[in-house]
């Protein structure tokens, strides 16, 4: 049956208009889904009306699930917290919207004397989507404070969102007559009518922003342009190396598309985590390969140097062995987990975890142990502190052997400096203050199942009740009381921030 469809932005330039599109099937049960919840029969509602609301959101969900599905190659089976998502359409009258882990959340946002749904937007929808996705793909993330880390999580949202656009043949038919991907469109620049309702400019794939180390002054929504940059740029040379056509436009799509979902799952957990994933996507783009060198030249483009060779290079000799399970997972003997703790300073009763990881044709295993870094931030609870995981690159010198048998073990990547992540993580955490996003009073008594530990594959100790959602939802981090004073943890992604120029 069909409905009425908003198949980009309300304010965008153009499809910012309902539209009579049939409605996407349900989901099978085997995939991962969402609860709609009982939403009436489809049909042409009017731009007012609720049920609008219920089937836009519906269709913008399963429209940006489905292009993720579509260039990943594989369905998605479950979300980081289950099998659903649920979704709420009204919460309150907030211009945001947001992702908290077990929800997408869409506001009633005040437009001077009425009032304007932010889920009617499918970039604002499949924004939050995208921070759904990446958390199925790697949970570890949600709870990482590198700031790099947290504007990649924002980043991959609007990637999604550009994806989503360009899943779409008539937006792509319309790209590729009306200037392609060289101009201001309505493909690369992001959420409009959410944006401008909150004073702020719209996000823009289209830029000239450079990566510098961040600090205490920047937002990571706003460094989020950055990485979105150097994707959009991928997407702009595939595209223009080729015919001017839809189908070349939905090809270059599905080429960068591809490459970012490798590389989100298998780049380690740093504080150069933009460099990281980049030199994952030009380890998968192949050596001496035309979308390798489009890799490298998007990147240098927004001032972020891959060098992704340096992956490949050994650094030194580890003690003991790194083994091939049944699982066809990677483990490291103790001796080789006790020669990584020394090298890294690890404490003895640090949580360590162990993945395999794939770069191209190059096998390797990700080494972390979690360390507590403490905050020392002006007017802030003593003793406060937030966990962040520390993590090594290492591997098999030589084949590995056959199961059972180990190999012995080089390091692949620079051991983590614990004075420079101190800083960043300290500086990230005075930047979510000085924005409003962190509330300060510790309120629940052990970390709920959403902490790092928890959701990073290493145990913490203890369960945990998870409190009632705080009603500002540009609150992102709050502080929770650990066991050895108060301890950060994020509450959820969250579509509202103060835009300040990046430097």
């Amino acid at each position: 049956m069909p409905i009425n469809f908003i198949p980009n932005d309300p304010l965008a330039s153009k499809f910012n208009r309902p539209q009579s599109r049939l409605q996407l099937k349900n989901r099978s049960a085997a995939r991962a889904g969402f609860e709609f919840g009982n939403i009436g029969r489809p049909k042409l509602y009017a731009v007012s009306d609720l049920r609008f609301l219920q089937w836009q959101v519906r269709q913008a969900a399963l429209s940006a699930l489905a292009a993720f599905e579509s260039i990943d190659g594989a369905p998605l089976k479950r979300w980081a917290s289950g099998k659903t998502l649920g979704i709420q359409y009204l919460a309150g009258r907030d211009i945001n919207a947001y992702y908290n882990g077990e929800d997408l959340v869409f506001c009633q946002a005040p437009d001077g004397p009425g009032i304007r749904f932010t889920g009617a937007s499918t970039d604002v929808v499949a924004h939050e989507v995208g921070h759904a996705i990446l958390d199925a793909l790697r949970p570890d993330l949600w709870a990482i404070e590198y700031l790099e880390v947290a504007a990649f999580h924002e980043s991959f949202g609007d990637c999604l969102a550009i994806l989503t656009a360009l899943a779409d043949p008539e937006i792509r038919a319309h790209i590729t007559t009306h200037g392609g991907l060289g101009g201001v469109n309505l493909v690369e620049t992001w959420g409009e009518h959410l944006s401008w309702l909150a004073g702020d400019a719209p996000r823009q794939a289209r830029n000239s922003e450079k990566w510098s180390l961040p600090d205490k002054n920047d937002e990571y929504h706003d460094y989020s342009q950055i990485f979105t940059g150097c994707f959009y740029d991928l997407i702009r040379s595939q595209f223009e190396a080729g015919t001017r056509s839809a189908a070349n436009l939905w090809k270059a799509a599905q080429s960068a598309g591809k490459l970012l979902f490798v590389a989100a799952r298998a780049a380690p957990p740093t504080p150069r985590f933009y460099q990281a994933v980049g030199r994952a996507m030009a380890l998968q783009a192949g050596q001496g390969t035309a979308l390798k060198a489009a890799v490298d030249a998007a990147f240098e483009r927004h001032g972020i140097t891959l060098g992704s060779s340096a992956i490949t290079a050994s650094k030194a000799k580890i003690a003991g062995a790194i083994k091939k399970e049944k699982s066809r997972n990677f483990t490291l003997t103790p001796a080789a987990m006790a020669d990584l703790r020394n090298r890294m300073g690890a404490d003895d009763a640090a949580p360590s975890y162990v993945r395999k990881v794939r770069f191209g044709p190059h096998e390797m295993a990700e080494a972390r142990f979690t360390r507590t870094v403490p905050l020392h931030l002006p007017n802030f609870p003593a003793n406060s502190a937030t966990n962040i995981p520390e993590s090594v690159l290492v591997r098999a010198v030589g084949a590995m052997p056959a199961r059972g048998r180990g190999a012995s073990v080089e390091l692949m990547s620079a051991l983590p400096d614990a004075v420079a992540i101190d800083q960043e993580v300290n500086d990230f955490v005075a930047s979510l203050r000085k924005r409003g996003q962190l509330q300060l009073a510790p309120n629940a008594t052990v970390a709920h199942p959403r902490s790092y530990a928890a959701r990073g594959a290493v145990a913490s100790g203890g369960g945990g009740i998870l409190q009632a959602e705080m009603p500002d939802p540009g609150v992102t981090h709050r502080l929770i009381k650990g066991q050895g004073g108060p301890l950060l943890e994020r509450i959820r992604f969250s579509c509202a921030c103060h835009r300040t120029p990046r430097r």
